[in-house]
């Protein structure tokens, strides 16, 4: 329903819980009728496994003038809602475990979820996203911003890949696992997108994604100093977890 949506995006967006969420979508009417009505939603959400707990610390100041902090249970909504919505459309060829790590991944970024939040139902909002994320060119181009994240990802889990001490081959093994996992969850997603060129390009350029646009896999006829170039910024990024001091390729 509109008021189930209008509700869990209050908790999909950040760590939250009823009465704050109440107090914000309702600040001019009855609090004790509307708290009920978030509280029966959330409480529904909680026992099909879809709230993340947490917490919020707020820094407040007594009537003595003493400052003090409080801390407040908290709930964000996780992806097992959208997971169960996918397999129901999928199938048997719903998300495998490594594919929902991935999207976990994906969604823990706030600017992402912040994106999904302008729409006006969560799961269309995340089908828009990643439509667009993996949709808008061949993943063989090697230029969507979808195969980032999934860079990002097997940067911070390198436990899923082989692991070598030659940094060519370690390459190489990186980008064949990235490549190939980013082919497989491509396929699945859904092609729907009105996710506009503005957020596409902050996400791409002034986001914390934005390092892994600095690793490449050797072409055809790249010299012997561009490829000590590439393996550079790989073992700078794969190894510090920072973005080289250069210019990424194909940027003037």
């Amino acid at each position: 329903t509109s008021v189930e949506n209008k509700i869990a995006k209050e908790f999909f967006i950040d760590f939250s819980n009823t009465t704050l969420v109440s107090r914000k979508l309702y600040p001019y009417s009855e609090f004790k009728k509307n708290h009920r009505s978030v509280s029966r939603y959330a409480s529904r959400w909680n026992k099909s496994g879809y709230l993340e707990k947490g917490r919020i610390i707020l820094d407040k100041i007594n009537e003595g003038g003493t400052k003090y902090t409080q801390v407040i249970s908290s709930f964000k909504l996780n992806l097992n809602f959208y997971f169960d919505f996918v397999n129901d459309v999928l199938k048997k060829d719903s998300f495998n475990s490594i594919e929902k790590k991935i999207l976990n991944y994906i969604f823990s970024f706030k600017e992402v979820r912040e994106i999904v939040y302008k729409n006006d139902r969560i799961i269309d909002g995340i089908n828009v996203f990643l439509g667009k994320m993996f949709l808008s060119k061949s993943i063989l181009d090697r230029d969507i911003l979808g195969l980032e994240f999934v860079k990002g990802f097997f940067a911070y889990n390198k436990r899923y890949l082989k692991k070598y001490n030659n940094p060519k081959k370690q390459l190489e093994e990186f980008w064949r696992t990235c490549i190939k996992h980013a082919d497989k969850l491509r396929n699945k997603v859904a092609i729907l997108s009105n996710f506009n060129d503005e957020d596409y390009l902050n996400l791409k350029f002034n986001s914390p994604i934005e390092k892994y646009m600095y690793i490449h896999d050797f072409n055809y006829g790249d010299s012997e100093k561009t490829k000590q170039e590439k393996l550079k910024r790989f073992l700078i990024v794969f190894n510090e977890n920072r973005t080289p001091n250069i210019t990424p390729w194909g940027s003037s």
